[in-house]
């Protein structure tokens, strides 16, 4: 079993403050036997992480921290488990599964295979707020309790939301600089967002119609579009190469994911180009092209309608964020 904290002692490290003292921290772990990439936004008492990572060999990580810990969990790639110490249970670990949890400590044990890439995010919310908040919402007094009482509380997994929005909304809370001063009360609503998609009652499955095969088959569509955003297939190549037709496929992918196939490449194109303008320096009309853009104008107006701000200004917020260590 590997030590996190001692892995990621050899992290690269960025650290920054923006306006609203609103704090970001990034750590790039080059491995091996893991290479990852975490960032983590602080604001008041709340705390925001998205990670990304994947083992060179099968892997069991021990985080160790004694601190309770109150949080949304969701997966949104891979395969890794996590299992926190006291909760009894593996927390939501299919793609799309969103989750609350209450533990008395941070002590967490995560499992990684070799070679898949994993994303997970994660929003944490001091105890005290989660107080405050059962004050004057009834429906969270239970939570409250067994947060003041250090007791483990664990709510059922939840796919209420379809995957590619769950990524839209974490790309978008992460990379949201340009709210200025006011990104700290944008933050406080998307935690709130997130605390009640957990809280509320889990949909039934919706895709209770499929057989197993034709599930599979889907996400196996869906690691296609992954793995060609540059070049992505049409649905009849998409269609041929799982094994079914275009009318199943854009009925079935809908059925799992909640979005067609096409809304939901959007999404994920555009989390990716915020990658890219912030940790490259390529041109926007590069970047355009290898999220699949023919033309930059329409990316950026794809952008634009997604973010809030071009392409170019996006950038822009970000070389002038205060850079510390």
């Amino acid at each position: 079993m590997r030590n996190v904290q001692a892995l990621f002692a050899h992290a690269r490290r960025r650290t920054a403050s923006g306006p609203g003292n609103v704090r970001e921290v990034e750590l790039d772990l080059a491995g091996p036997p893991l290479r990852a990439r975490s960032r983590l936004l602080t604001s008041r008492a709340l705390l925001f992480v998205q990670g990304e990572n994947q083992a060179g060999e099968d892997l069991r990580l021990r985080h160790e921290a004694a601190a309770p810990l109150v949080a949304v969990h969701a997966t949104l790639r891979g395969t890794a488990t996590s299992a926190m110490d006291g909760l009894g249970t593996v927390l939501a670990n299919r793609a799309g599964e969103v989750q609350l949890f209450a533990s008395p400590s941070s002590h967490t044990t995560v499992r990684l295979q070799a070679h898949v890439q994993n994303e997970a995010f994660r929003v944490a919310i001091a105890p005290p707020l989660i107080t405050a908040l059962a004050a004057r919402h009834p429906e969270l007094e239970t939570l409250a309790a067994h947060v003041d009482a250090r007791k483990p509380f664990c709510a059922p997994a939840t796919t209420a939301v379809p995957l590619a929005r769950l990524i839209e909304e974490a790309s978008g809370i992460m990379n949201s600089e340009h709210y200025g001063s006011l990104r700290p009360l944008f933050l406080e609503s998307r935690a709130l967002g997130w605390l009640t998609l957990a809280m509320a009652v889990p949909a039934e499955p919706s895709h209770g119609c499929l057989s197993p095969r034709e599930i599979n088959r889907m996400h196996d569509a869906r690691e296609l579009l992954l793995s060609r955003l540059a070049d992505p297939p049409t649905l009849g190549e998409l269609a041929l190469a799982v094994g079914t037709n275009d009318f199943a496929l854009k009925r079935q992918f809908k059925i799992v994911f909640g979005q067609p196939v096409y809304a939901y490449l959007l999404a994920i194109r555009l989390a990716h180009a915020c990658r890219l303008l912030k940790d490259t320096g390529r041109s926007v009309k590069e970047i355009a092209a290898a999220v699949g853009y023919a033309h930059a104008n329409h990316f950026g107006t794809a952008f634009r309608k997604a973010y809030g701000v071009s392409p170019a200004r996006y950038r822009a917020l970000q070389k002038h964020l205060p850079a510390g260590k």
